[in-house]
């Protein structure tokens, strides 16, 4: 037999402890939000699925924030997550194989002679995602294996090939420039 009023009294408890984790989730997305999307914005290239994946991300950090841990670090487990996310909606998007209509596609801007700019979206999603998390999110190696779930050797063959295709991609269009020029 069980005491009077000890339903209620998890009840509470549970509110209790449930307004613990709203406002810890929330100070996670304040502090970690902005690096969140930063991130999702270099991996994806169309604000809405930027947008989408933001949102995914944090929804199923919300639903895991039993599993993370606050006395550790929560960027590499926010990280991964994101990272999971946005691969996953490049997979669908491939497989849809979406035609972007005339009025959705932005003209690209012209590469500046000093610092080109290089369209990513040349590479294979895994090849993005390993340039994205190396360069601009200044990961290791072995951080990356973590987050793709993949062994270090294939996360070194994947950046590899991305700078050999993104080399290539540089030089053909500073030939292509250089001939126009000289027409």
């Amino acid at each position: 037999m069980s005491k009077p009023g000890a339903g209620r009294l998890r009840v509470n408890g549970g509110a209790r402890r449930r307004s613990v984790i709203d406002t810890t989730f929330e100070s996670l997305v304040r502090v970690h939000g902005p690096r969140v999307h930063g991130l999702l914005r270099r991996l994806l290239e169309r604000e809405e699925d930027v947008q989408d994946v933001y949102q995914e991300t944090w929804f199923a950090l919300w639903k895991a924030m039993i599993r993370l841990q606050l006395n550790r670090d929560p960027w590499p487990f926010i990280r991964k997550t994101a990272v999971r996310k946005g691969i996953d909606r490049l997979r669908r998007r491939a497989r849809s194989q979406e035609i972007p209509c005339a009025f959705e596609t932005e003209p690209k801007a012209p590469s500046r002679a000093v610092g080109e700019e290089v369209d990513l979206g040349i590479l294979q999603r895994e090849e993005r995602a390993c340039l994205v998390l190396y360069f601009w999110e200044s990961c290791t190696v072995k951080e990356i294996s973590a987050a793709l779930n993949v062994p270090p050797g294939t996360v070194k063959t994947w950046m590899f090939r991305a700078r050999a295709k993104l080399r290539r991609h540089i030089l053909r269009n500073r030939a292509r420039t250089s001939e126009e020029g000289l027409s």
